[in-house]
């Protein structure tokens, strides 16, 4: 069985993550990711990407996860350089605290 880029270059994948969530700032605040497997037990990235709050009221949140997903799909290339899904939940800063507060957003 071959290991997915992904799961055996833990470090090269943060650094990589972690460029794109310079080079995108200050359209994102952060972007986070978990690596598991999905439903389907095939091996997938969970990013958790959040979005300034001021952005957000003056942007369509739908807009701007568009133009996100889009170019954080092309600076990472999750399938074809790390073989992993992507998959991605949107968040503002203010529902990222509540949700990691433990409270409604």
């Amino acid at each position: 069985m071959l290991i997915a880029p992904a799961f055996a270059q833990p470090d090269e994948l943060r650094a990589a993550v972690r460029g794109v969530r310079d080079t995108l700032k200050p359209q994102l605040s952060d972007i986070t990711y978990t690596l598991d497997r999905d439903w389907a037990g095939d091996p997938a990235i969970f990013f958790e990407v959040v979005i300034p709050d001021a952005l957000a009221q003056h942007d369509p949140m739908l807009g701007k996860s568009r133009h996100l997903l889009a170019d954080i799909q092309a600076a990472l290339q999750p399938m074809d350089k790390w073989g992993v899904i992507p998959y991605f939940k949107f968040l503002t800063e203010s529902a990222n605290l509540a949700s990691h507060q433990g409270s409604p957003a």
